[in-house]
């Protein structure tokens, strides 16, 4: 059963369902010892327990403002939200709601922990609940479009909370989870946005002492956190702009666990003795778009013949040290809900890459391929494969300021790199959200517009995940997609360190982290 399709009639569960490793239960029963975080103790197998970990990050946030930020680590560690989904979880996490029913048509009622602070000492209310979504929507910041199915929060009582949406939502949870609660009065008192950030104030296990959009953060452990204060009373939080600097400051000593490293760093941090190496899917993948509205690739056999002449297994092996998944004909990845083996991805075939785009008329047709200088090294490779099939790329590697910008207001380009993180949702849905996404789109399809509605309607598990099948082959059928592959997530610890958790993509929990002397 997926997260996103999870209806429970009423819910409560046992605390600290993110941490992921059992070793987490020796920190927190040496920690109870000595009164909490702050403390040290010799643990059964040796070491000492320490009051400081030191985490460097190439995953950076722009603001302290939870509202205006998506999937940062700084979000979900700071502030909390209704409930919680992470990719692991076979149902929501409560966070701030305890437990919470489907109390009419297209309306939830949630039900509030009475024991909930804000790092001032507040308690979080229903109120506060209904304000940060009433502002969110207000000021259209980042997070507006993915609650963007909800029409309400209200406020029933301090301790209650209805929500409703426009129609049946299996996601709601999901959405909900980007939903970040704010006390009403700071907010006001600040005067909300940027000056708000500048002194936030959350419910999360970690208050901020400072903060630099530069440099990083430096978090302490909240005493009064409902789900019991965090393992480590102090977490260095640094970012990095280079993932090579990141890795030789991991290696060196400078900082304890290295979150969102890229393959360029594996083959040097493999096989250290010292590192626990994480290299897995990392909850993104590269969606490259094939523009049908105009262009060589308004027509299918053109599109076909792309399709055929990309060898993603050379590109796996040439550009990720062989550590990524190649996508499989599919949207959906095998670790990410609405995945079907029943469809499978056109074979790499050169020979019928230049005979279909003979067949066309198109041989030597010219084509932009646009994408962040991040992936130059993937648009030029994909370049390469193409011209061998009869193509004439340029390539176009923008600054990320220019690329979002294109991602946001549309692109001309003949193959754009729009690049999708399921961090927050491990769902399909984001996925098909870009296919005809944008003032542009570059698809532009009744039948897909259809199929993909379907989707976002279906509120039984079994019943979606076929409607998402049939739009998963329409896409294959159309070859809307060019398929490469999904990038692995590399991120590492010092063997001193237990309790990381590298599995959600672009956010890293901290509260679990201990690290022994």
């Amino acid at each position: 059963m997926s997260p996103d399709s999870f209806r429970p009639a009423q819910i409560q569960m046992s605390r600290r369902g993110i941490l992921q490793f059992g070793a987490i239960a020796a920190g927190f029963a040496t920690l109870a010892a000595c009164g909490g975080p702050g403390g040290s103790s010799s643990s059964a197998e040796g070491g000492t327990a320490v009051d400081l970990i030191t985490v460097g990050t190439a995953a950076t946030a722009g603001s302290m403002n939870p509202l205006d930020e998506q999937y940062s680590t700084l979000q979900f560690n700071v502030y909390d939200s209704l409930v919680r989904v992470f990719a692991d979880d076979d149902e929501p996490q409560p966070r701030i709601a305890k437990s919470w029913e489907e109390s009419g048509k297209n309306t939830w009622t949630f039900t509030l922990r009475p024991d909930v602070k804000f790092h001032d000492g507040t308690t979080v209310t229903a109120q506060d609940v209904a304000f940060s979504f009433d502002t969110l929507m207000a000021e259209q910041y980042a997070n507006a479009i993915t609650l963007m199915s909800i029409t309400s929060v209200k406020a029933l009582d301090d301790s209650t909370v209805e929500v409703v949406t426009s129609g049946p939502d299996p996601l709601l949870m999901s959405r909900l989870s980007a939903l970040f609660v704010v006390p009403k009065a700071h907010w006001e008192k600040t005067g909300g946005g940027t000056k708000f950030a500048q002194d936030p104030i959350g419910s999360g296990p970690f208050k901020v002492e400072s903060y630099s959009a530069d440099t990083g953060a430096k978090l302490t452990a909240f005493e009064d956190f409902w789900d019991g204060a965090p393992a480590t009373a102090t977490v260095d939080l640094k970012f990095f702009s280079d993932a090579s600097a990141l890795a030789l400051a991991l290696q060196s000593g400078e900082v304890d666990v290295a979150h969102q490293l890229t393959t360029a760093q594996y083959p040097t941090l493999d096989g250290d003795k010292n590192l626990a190496l994480s290299a897995k899917f990392g909850g993104t993948q590269n969606m490259l778009q094939l523009k049908t509205t105009s262009g060589p690739f308004k027509d299918l056999k053109v599109r076909q013949a792309a399709i055929a002449a990309i060898d993603a297994a050379a590109l796996v092996e040439g550009l990720t040290h062989g550590l990524a998944e190649i996508e499989d004909g599919q949207l959906p990845l095998k670790e990410v809900n609405g995945y079907t083996d029943s469809i499978t991805r056109p074979a790499y075939d050169l020979e019928k890459a230049k005979s279909l785009l003979a067949e066309a008329g198109a041989t030597g047709a010219e084509i932009t391929i646009t994408g962040m200088t991040l992936y130059r090294q993937l648009l030029e490779a994909i370049g390469e494969q193409l011209t061998a099939a009869g193509f004439k790329p340029t390539i176009k590697a923008l600054e990320i300021s220019e690329w979002v910008e294109q991602f946001t207001g549309g692109s001309d380009a003949d193959i754009f790199y729009r690049g999708v993180a399921y961090t927050g949702v491990f769902d399909v849905d984001r996925a098909f959200s870009m296919v005809s996404f944008g003032k542009k789109p570059a698809v532009k399809d009744a039948k897909w517009d259809t199929l993909f509605a379907a989707t976002r309607a279906e509120t039984d598990p079994a019943a979606r995940l076929e409607k998402i099948a049939a739009a998963s082959q329409y896409l294959n059928d159309q070859a809307y997609i060019l398929w490469s592959y999904a990038n692995p997530s590399i991120s590492a610890a010092t063997t001193q360190v237990s309790g990381t958790d590298f599995n959600q993509g672009l956010v890293i929990p901290l509260e679990g982290l201990v690290k022994k002397a």
